[in-house]
């Protein structure tokens, strides 16, 4: 079967945190590292506005901040994790949730994946 490929696809930058270390002991701490976050770009995927709308209340007597939610198709073997951070155009994103990959269920076509990002405000 054929892979799908968008040939105006998109990139991504994937951001990843690194992790961590306790100066004392040298072990992993739990914190995250986005400092010097790994980066990796990932070509060919398409991004169109989320069906999901939604505001945010940031302070006491401010006015909400709309949310711009995108949806991201994804190149087939490629995950974002809730933890992940998406830079795509200059502006910083959060992955909600985890990517779903689609798998054809008559000819186990697989094409690629799906992840929903929502914009950092701050």
């Amino acid at each position: 079967m054929t892979e799908w490929v968008a040939p105006f696809g998109e990139t991504i930058l994937r951001l990843q945190a690194g992790q961590d270390i306790d100066p004392y002991s040298g072990e992993p701490v739990s914190a995250q590292d986005w400092v010097n976050p790994t980066a990796t770009e990932v070509h060919g995927c398409v991004l169109y506005p989320s069906g999901m709308v939604g505001a945010e209340q940031v302070d006491v007597g401010r006015p909400e901040i709309a949310q711009q939610t995108l949806t991201v198709l994804l190149p087939p073997g490629v995950e974002l994790d809730p933890s992940d951070r998406v830079q795509y155009r200059g502006n910083m994103f959060d992955v909600v949730g985890f990517t779903f990959q689609f798998v054809n269920p008559f000819t186990g076509w697989a094409p690629g994946g799906q992840a929903t990002i929502r914009r950092r405000q701050g």
